[in-house]
């Protein structure tokens, strides 16, 4: 492949990295960024299913001389999003030969440059080519993976198949969805080899395996204890669960599960499962094309239901290959969307690079004797006067608005995806680290990715050990929290069942006492956290987002600790809107973040009954984020009802009859005025409807 100023892959190089570079982030995300740059850096363990491939390639990264470690990581997804677009481009010319084998390879150019061009600067894709996630480099393992299984058809070279399965090796090891496209391969397989197959089919599961062999990072580093080491999987037990992600295993599957059970109407209607079956794959496939219509423009739309019919026609194992490949990932990420579909995208963007070319250049075809239209015959002058518009203007001008779709849409997504002005990722996180008391054992709940980002990429708090919130709520948090992995801190002793969670709040009630003596234990606000595990009483307001823990009594709290608490986190907050490009695009996450931890207050304050305190957080939630929900009006009626302010509640129930009348919320908020006005009898009738 030469590179040279009169090649596409030069300006598919050139033009994407320019706005990449001058759109990247400077540091560290909301969402998952700060857990990859740590694990990248620290060679850590991700979140399920692991990324180990994604974790070692990252690392390579940041041994630049150049730039901060998240500026270096984040500079490796632009990196692969740009290779990402040549590769699409080589693939779709390998493709369009297949498809069309006795044209020229120059006339495929412009097709094949088209789909590559609109895809880079769609917003999901050019939104995580700036930063730090795992996506452009699934997308590149993808289309690397087509592009091997075309090579080895074209040039009928068994090597590029080998390549194929060590290639389809790694990408399981960096985002583990691609075993669903194992039906896609296998039929592609058998279809185009005839010869040998079993032969060459045991040698390719032989390098799929020296690929997917990957995974060892994941026990071997785990035993290391690296600071960053989710699901500590180190045993087959926690080794399977956090590769399987049984973590999020609600959320896959999501659209179908959902139409299954709508479509099911009786044990006695045999039809059902048919039924739910076809309403899923109806609404899954119309929810993917919106998708394309909305994010990579409608030519993409069209161009990829047109494509899927004429390589329907010309080559039925590719045809089921890329049918197998989208009815896969979409299906199991319906409910999520966006980046999650980039290797449909990728099918997508092939498959249209085969209609533009069809559409647009159809007398490459007729040259070689294949009838590509219909051309008019007998004397119907409007027949003859739209072929001859078509083939003279027409053609030009459909041309002319896909080329210009492209600068279109990089200038219309442009600020939605800027993030080189966005500094905000650390900067209120890290005040509530730096915080912390001397050798304090700390309970992160949302923090957790930016604490040990903060810990063990910046060096920040080496004095400090931490223990995840959300490792509490696993099957089995001794698996986790293990002497190994905290040989500082006094860990209860075996024993505990974890059937229930009650064992669990004995677990932890037993390590706080153990380690309180030794340590200071702080938590920040986690509404979560504290709902499952009723220990609020236990807890005081230390400091900004922190409680501190003091003992297994309740402990009296005054509203003068709790304001000094709330009003350091409010400033906190403000400090934060200072910052430069506090909401630059898309990305609502510090919103998430911030109305989580006020929350969080409001439900600290109810339970150790400060109620005013309470209604500041409820009104900062309503003001400032503009939060109106059922669940906010409920509270607030329920605070008024707790606070004897009963003319109060009413008129915040009056105030939610006018947005929420249909709503159990509403219904439950009645019954709690009538009974707490004395008329208990009356307010049955709302408890038992919310029942």
């Amino acid at each position: 492949m030469r590179f040279c100023l009169r090649t596409p892959h030069f300006y598919l190089i050139l033009i994407p990295w320019v706005l990449y570079l001058s759109t990247l982030s400077p540091g560290i995300d909301f969402r998952d960024s700060p857990e990859f740059v740590g694990t990248a850096f620290a060679l850590g363990i991700s979140h399920p299913a692991g990324f180990p491939t994604y974790s070692l390639m990252a690392k390579a990264l940041t041994y630049l001389p150049m730039g901060s470690v998240a500026f270096k990581v984040n500079l490796f997804s632009a990196l692969f999003a740009c290779l990402t677009l040549v590769l699409l481009y080589l693939c779709s010319l390998r493709l369009l030969a297949l498809i069309y084998p006795k044209v020229s390879a120059g006339g495929f150019r412009p097709f094949a440059l088209l789909p590559a061009g609109l895809l880079a600067f769609s917003r999901p894709f050019w939104n995580h080519s700036v930063q730090t996630e795992v996506y452009t480099l699934h997308a590149l393992f993808v289309v690397l993976l087509v592009d091997l299984l075309l090579l080895w058809r074209e040039r009928d070279d068994v090597r590029f198949l080998y390549a194929a399965g060590l290639v389809y090796g790694l990408s399981a090891g960096n985002h583990a969805t691609v075993a669903f496209f194992l039906p896609a391969l296998l039929v592609l397989f058998f279809m185009w080899n005839r010869r040998l197959a079993m032969r060459h089919l045991s040698s390719v599961v032989l390098f799929f395996l020296v690929g997917l062999s990957v995974y060892a990072y994941l026990p071997v580093r785990s035993l290391a204890e690296p600071g960053f080491d989710w699901g500590n999987p180190e045993t087959v037990g926690n080794f399977l669960y956090q590769v399987t992600d049984r973590k999020d295993a609600h959320t896959h599957l999501e659209v179908v599960r959902r139409n299954m059970a709508a479509g099911t109407g009786g044990a006695v209607e045999l039809l059902s499962p048919v039924k739910g079956i076809l309403m899923a794959a109806w609404r899954v496939a119309g929810k993917f094309v919106l998708d394309l219509n909305k994010n990579l423009t409608p030519w993409i739309a069209i161009g990829c239901l047109a494509g899927t019919v004429l390589v329907f026609r010309r080559s039925r194992p590719l045809f089921l290959f890329f049918f197998l490949v989208v009815a896969a990932n979409t299906t199991f990420f319906a409910g999520w969307g966006r980046e999650s579909f980039f290797p449909s995208y990728i099918a997508a963007c092939l498959l249209s690079a085969v209609f533009f070319f069809r559409l647009l250049r159809p007398e490459e075809e007729t040259s070689q004797g294949t009838p590509a239209e219909i051309k008019p015959t007998g004397q119907n002058n409007v027949t003859n006067a739209a072929y001859a518009f078509w083939r003279g203007s027409g053609r030009r001008l459909v041309i002319l608005l896909l080329v210009l779709s492209i600068p279109w849409l990089a200038v219309r997504n442009f600020m939605h995806v800027d993030r080189s002005g966005q500094y905000l990722g650390e900067t209120l996180l890290k005040r509530e680290v730096l915080s912390l008391d001397n050798h304090a054992l700390f309970v992160p709940g949302i923090s957790w990715f930016n604490y040990h980002y903060l810990n063990d990429v910046l060096r920040l708090r080496d004095d400090v050990v931490a223990m995840n919130a959300w490792d509490f709520m696993a099957d089995d948090p001794p698996g986790i929290f293990t002497a190994r992995r905290y040989p500082e801190l006094r860990l209860p002793a075996q024993g505990h069942t974890f059937i229930a969670r009650l064992e669990t709040l004995k677990y932890i009630e037993e390590l706080f006492s153990l380690n309180a003596k030794d340590r200071p234990i702080l938590i920040e606000q986690n509404s979560i956290f504290f709902n499952q595990y009723p220990l609020a009483d236990r807890f005081r307001p230390h400091r900004n987002l922190l409680v501190k823990y003091e003992g297994p009594k309740s402990i009296p709290v005054t509203g003068k600790a709790s304001n000094e608490a709330f009003t350091e986190f409010k400033a906190f907050i403000e400090a934060d809107l200072l910052q430069p490009g506090i909401l630059i695009g898309d990305n609502k996450d510090w919103i998430n973040k911030i109305g989580f931890f006020t929350a969080s207050f409001g439900d600290h304050f109810h339970d150790r009954g400060l109620y005013t305190e309470e209604r500041e957080a409820l009104l900062l939630l309503y003001e400032f984020f503009g939060a109106r929900t059922p669940e906010l009006y409920l509270k607030w009626v329920d605070n008024f009802i707790i606070d004897g302010r009963l003319d109060e509640a009413r008129m915040k129930w009056n105030e939610m009859g006018e947005r929420f009348s249909g709503r159990p919320e509403f219904k439950l908020a009645e019954g709690l005025i009538l009974r707490a006005g004395g008329d208990e009898r009356e307010a049955l009738p709302d408890f038992r409807a919310v029942l």
